[in-house]
Formats: C-alpha cells, structure tokens, sequence
C-alpha cells in the first residue's frame, strides 16, 4: 500500500536564526534517545548514531587543534566511506566549511579549487594522492594533508590525528545564513565554479525532500550508485536520510548482499539514470517520480 502522506508541519519555512547542519542530522538523534540506531553500513561495518558522534567530535576537535575555525575550507577527496561522513560532520560542526570534491578532479581542477577556496587542508587516500602532491608546492594556503589509509612523508594519518582527541564537542554557533559547504562544478565549461550551500539548506530543502518525496523513516537504508561527492547524492543519501535518521549505505558500488544482511531498501538515481528514487515491500510510494 502507499505510504501514508507527509504533511510539512506549518511553520517549516521559518528557518531559526541559529542553525547547524551536523546539529540537525547527527546530535539531535542522539539527544532524542536514537543513539543506538544504525547511521552507516560499510563492507562488514555498522555504526550508529552514538558510533558517528563521538568519531565526528573526535575529528572536530583535531581540527580545531590543526587551527581550523568558522568559514575555514577544506578539501575532502575520497571514495564513499565512513571517513568522507565524519569529517564532512566534523568540519560543519565546528563551523569550517568542507569541501567534498570528485575524484575524477585532476591537478589543474584541484589546483583551482584549492586557491580559489584558500582551503588550508585536504583530506584524501593513497590511490587518489597523485594530483595533490602534484599542486601541492602551488597552493599557499594549504597548510595540511591528511591520509585516510597511510601516510608518508608530510602526511598526516587520519587515526592518529583523531587519537587521544575529546568525543565531546558543542556545535559552534552558526546562523542559518553562513556558510556549511561548497561543491565545485565539473568545470566543463571552464574552470569548476564554487557553490555555496548556508546551514538552512538542511531545512528549507533537506525537509521537504526527506520527508514529503523520500519518505523516509529510522528504518530505511538509503543507497546511491555515484560518489557523495555529487550533490544529488550528497543530499538524498547522506544528509536528507541523515535528517530523518536513515541509514545510509556507504559504498563505492552496487551492493553485494554476500557481504552485508543488511541491503538497501531506498535507492536514489538522478533522472538521467532513469528513476528518482525506488523502495520495496509495503513501504513503496506510488507517488514517487519516474
């Protein structure tokens, strides 16, 4: 049967004066006693909500510590996993401004992001390491460089930055209107251009698309055949199921049940892969756009 209708409650279009994204999507269902529910599925990982937190305090604080602040950039380049959510949270949380970008950038691509953002760090893995080193002498601003897998020579490792550091950390006092994050356009028509997304975007789009298209509820495991990197997949499978306390499947592929007991039940494609969003079982919404 069709999923019972959403109504948008009255006053959703008054966006509060203070709002943080990683606020919204992470600590509030902790706080709301939703700590225990899973927030990431990962090859043979789970973590909830509870997991996710005291992870995204942990990196906020060490970037605090690497003297990052309120509207400082910088780059995440990495597969889906889990260390591409913690440190967009962590970084949103403290009030810098991460930005994810594709890992098809080259150097030339990644040269401009960097200087155009003056980001002061990137986030990145081994295999996609190459045009960072590459640009790296050519960025004034980028003053760290941290590897999720291994690190080298001026290379920062993600789990020693993160060892030792406080899984308790308040969200800094951001306004609805400042900046949370920018993702660069492919620059197919020139340089990639930078769009900027304020913390209300969580609630001015994330509630509608959530609630009233995607239907989400705590029990969905959301699912995108793309990078996170792209914004369609940033919002309807990270932080849209975030904000509903979804799920979401973090892979780099197509799902392999061999793997996890756990499948996707949400899938969500952009039109030009031929379906916006697809469930299955009693929870199908026959209203969904095709």
């Amino acid at each position: 049967m069709p999923a019972k209708p959403y109504k948008l409650p009255r006053d959703y279009l008054q966006v509060p004066k203070k709002v943080n994204i990683t606020n919204l999507v992470l600590d509030r269902h902790v706080a709301a006693g939703r700590g225990a529910n899973p927030a990431i599925f990962h090859e043979d990982q789970v973590i909830t909500y509870v997991e996710l937190q005291k992870r995204v305090n942990q990196f906020g604080n060490a970037l605090k510590k690497l003297g990052l602040g309120k509207g400082d950039r910088f780059v995440v380049r990495c597969h889906n996993c889990p260390e591409f959510i913690i440190a967009t949270l962590g970084g949103m949380k403290i009030g810098a401004v991460p930005l994810p970008t594709n890992t098809l950038f080259r150097s030339r691509e990644l040269e401009h992001i960097i200087n155009n953002s003056e980001a002061k760090l990137v986030l990145t893995m081994q295999d996609l390491l190459g045009p960072i080193d590459e640009v790296r002498s050519r960025c004034p601003t980028l003053k760290h460089l941290i590897l999720v897998d291994r690190a080298g020579k001026g290379q920062l490792l993600l789990s020693e930055l993160m060892k030792g550091a406080s899984t308790q950390l308040n969200a800094a006092d951001t306004s609805a209107d400042d900046l949370a994050f920018m993702i660069y356009t492919s620059g197919t028509t020139g340089v990639p251009k930078g769009v900027q997304h304020a913390h209300r975007w969580i609630i001015s789009l994330g509630h509608p698309i959530a609630y009233v298209i995607q239907q989400l509820t705590p029990k969905d495991i959301t699912f995108f055949p793309r990078e996170l990197s792209f914004i369609y997949a940033f919002g309807c499978s990270f932080l849209f199921p975030f904000h509903a306390g979804a799920a979401d499947s973090a892979r780099r592929s197509a799902w392999n049940t061999s793997r996890n007991s756990r499948s996707p039940n949400s899938l969500r494609c952009p039109p030009s892969t031929g379906c916006c969003s697809t469930s299955r079982g009693s929870r199908r919404n026959s209203n969904s756009p095709r």
